[in-house]
């Protein structure tokens, strides 16, 4: 986003000083961007869902009304598949309180979650770990999608109030908004994840840790050794 809104300033306020290739490259720049927002993505989707909507809190169980509340909920958006109707969740979520996403090009994965059953897809439908693991040696990963997304709610609540105390007072800032998704949801079938980069220790949650750890061995493809029986000539 900041390479486009410097090379629409540069390619509109100072053209001229721009070498030939600089502004073949800043027009390249805007135009891949603009092409990017034609096209039909989840993120896409997720932006023009649903937001605010009264469904929303209530199928999260979070009064809307808490203090909080609707930055937790920014994250989550309805939206009718065809048949049903389900929340989307995205992830990274587009920023709102400085500086401001204008766009969903930032949005990598659109989760879809069924509250009734507590099952989740990925659009398109994929096997992923979605979310982030906050710290480099340890993380938790998450089986229920309900339990991911209500600790993903309560750290992004904790967030809002403490933005809003950093801006009160003679040393008034905003604190920086930052990706606050309590870990990693298993989306799909675990053994089907990508399991490569995870953190030396994992919380399984809602998940048996021996499950996980058979499927990182299974990734890892570790050489393993056999007995060989040694036959004597005749």
């Amino acid at each position: 986003m900041r390479d486009v809104d410097a090379a629409l300033e540069v390619l509109a306020f100072a053209p001229h000083e721009l070498t030939a290739e600089e502004a073949i490259e800043a027009n390249n720049i805007v135009s891949a961007h603009f092409h990017a927002l034609e096209r039909d993505t989840p993120a896409k989707t997720w932006w023009n869902a649903d937001a605010h909507h009264p469904a929303i809190a209530r199928a999260l169980r979070i009064d809307r009304q808490a203090l909080g509340a609707p930055y937790a909920l920014i994250p989550f958006r309805l939206w009718n598949d065809g048949e049903r109707h389900v929340i989307l969740a995205a992830h990274p979520t587009p920023q709102c309180l400085g500086p401001v996403d204008l766009d969903w090009l930032g949005i990598e994965s659109v989760i879809a979650w069924d509250p009734r059953s507590d099952r989740a897809t990925l659009l398109p439908a994929d096997d992923a770990l979605v979310g982030n693991f906050p710290e480099t040696d340890q993380g938790t990963l998450f089986a229920s999608p309900r339990d991911f997304f209500t600790e993903w709610m309560r750290a992004r609540a904790a967030f809002f109030v403490r933005w809003c105390e950093a801006r009160k007072g003679d040393w008034a800032h905003g604190a920086a908004e930052f990706d606050l998704a309590p870990g990693k949801l298993i989306v799909g079938e675990l053994e089907r994840c990508n399991l490569n980069g995870l953190p030396s220790t994992i919380h399984a949650r809602g998940v048996s840790p021996q499950r996980v750890n058979k499927a990182i061995l299974k990734q890892a493809h570790l050489p393993r050794a056999v007995s060989q029986e040694i036959r004597e000539a005749a």
